[in-house]
């Protein structure tokens, strides 16, 4: 009973780790700049549909060199006005977001990010 509730609760717990056969350096970038870019490309909704977009994405997640986790993205856009959105990414195993960014569209902006996953975004 133990080891099915375990399964249950850690999700990808037994997946071994992958490692990253090649990967291109890349130049550093202006955080700023690679936000806008990023609402250029994909800010915008489809046309025609229900007020509310939603996209889902898949994408992996870089620790380092040797590890990434493989995530579900998931995008709710008010196609009225861009800046309400959610985006959030969880594992492809399930459990909670690690990293989510909710917008009202007029004034505030929120972050958060899992713990775990922090390592790989700032440096200790």
């Amino acid at each position: 009973m133990l080891i099915v509730v375990a399964a249950l609760v850690l999700p990808g717990f037994g997946r071994g780790s992958v490692t990253v056969v090649s990967r291109e350096e890349v130049a550093s970038v202006d955080p700023q700049s690679l936000v806008t870019q990023a609402i250029d490309r994909y800010g915008q909704a489809p046309d025609g549909g229900l007020p509310i977009w939603h996209g889902r994405f898949e994408t992996l997640w870089y620790f380092d060199n040797e590890t990434i986790a493989p995530l579900h993205a998931e995008l709710w856009l008010d196609r009225d006005i861009p800046a309400r959105h959610r985006i959030q990414l969880s594992h492809a195993g399930g459990g909670a977001p690690y990293e989510l960014q909710l917008g009202d569209g007029r004034d505030r902006l929120y972050y958060a990010l899992n713990a775990g996953y922090a390592q790989a975004i700032y440096a200790a």
